[in-house]
């Protein structure tokens, strides 16, 4: 079975936790900096850890992460994922500005990992 991190436990993190284990393939787990909106997210599904910071939740092991945080912290906990040989869905939008986005293509270029951004379409009959 698969272990995917959600970083940030927000409504759209929360939404990612939920989708990924009604699937039931993938062992799921949060990094949120919030108390309370972690403990309230472990507290409403079955994960397989729920941690403070990135640096304690990447001492354990990781297929893949999802980026559910603001976007002005994307680049920077999407690289540091990348660096750690995690596969990533960040969420729209990548970022806030292009500082940092080379150094994060080159990262999961450099390591060969499959990364996306997640993108909402939306379309109109006229």
């Amino acid at each position: 079975m698969h272990r995917v991190l959600i970083v940030g436990a927000g409504s759209i993190g929360e939404r990612h936790v939920r989708c990924f284990l009604s699937i039931g393939r993938a062992e799921v787990g949060v990094c949120e900096p919030s108390n309370s909106t972690r403990e309230g997210v472990a507290g409403r599904y079955d994960l397989c850890g729920a941690y403070s910071s990135l640096n304690a939740a990447l001492l354990e092991s990781w297929d893949a992460a999802v980026v559910a945080t603001p976007a002005h912290t994307h680049i920077a906990i999407a690289t540091t994922l990348a660096q750690a040989g995690i596969h990533l869905l960040v969420e729209k939008p990548l970022s806030t500005s292009m500082d940092g986005v080379t150094e994060l293509q080159s990262e999961v270029r450099a390591r060969s990992l499959v990364a996306g951004i997640g993108y909402s379409h939306r379309a109109c009959a006229p």
